[in-house]
């Protein structure tokens, strides 16, 4: 598991297919997930992108593009390396991580604030709350704990939240990014003492 690996857990069924992949690309530092009120992301045959296998890199151009189509499927013969009932069991067990009510006003308080900066035109929306609520217990169990303390939701919260707000003019006249916004955000809004199951 690597420290740059971020996952979004979304229930699935049997029919459903998805990936998680980790990028390292500086152009592109966000962890793939899912806005539900677009059904769906997806990214695909793209071209000018890179594709490396062992030490040959390539890149992928539109004629490959146009050679692909009609092929069979590149994932038909990838190996699964967990089952769909043990994929499951790893939701509920994130379903069920604990986590105190001062958390959960934590995170809202912490949404709330993208909507009253000076710097934000546009801040996160309750969806935001929703897709913090679940990355912090996702990543409280992928580091081994069964509850989320604060310093899980400071973790994850540049990573749901960058994408998700628009920086105004103030900002940039004052020079501020969105992590340093972000930042503020973070030390402006206070922290509960509380965390772990008495």
């Amino acid at each position: 598991m690597t420290k740059n690996l971020m996952r979004e857990v979304t229930p699935l069924s049997g029919a459903d297919c998805f990936y998680i992949a980790d990028r390292y690309k500086k152009e592109f530092t966000y962890p793939i997930h899912c806005h539900e009120e677009c059904e769906l992301n997806f990214t695909s045959h793209s071209s000018g992108v890179k594709r490396i296998v062992g030490d040959s890199v390539e890149v992928i151009g539109e004629f490959d593009l146009a050679m692909s189509v009609g092929k069979q499927s590149r994932t038909s013969d990838m190996t699964p390396v967990v089952s769909i009932d043990d994929f499951i069991s790893m939701q509920n067990e994130i379903y069920d991580v604990y986590m105190n009510e001062s958390i959960y006003k934590y995170i809202v308080n912490l949404v709330t604030a993208t909507r009253k900066s000076r710097y934000i035109e546009r801040g996160a929306s309750p969806r935001a709350t929703i897709a913090l609520v679940k990355m912090c217990k996702a990543w409280s169990w992928l580091t081994g704990k069964d509850y989320v303390v604060p310093a899980d939701v400071i973790a994850q919260f540049e990573y749901v939240i960058t994408h998700r707000i628009i920086l105004n003019m103030a900002a940039r006249m004052d020079g501020k990014d969105k992590a340093e916004v972000i930042n503020d955000i973070l030390k402006s809004v206070a922290k509960p003492a509380v965390g772990k199951k008495a």
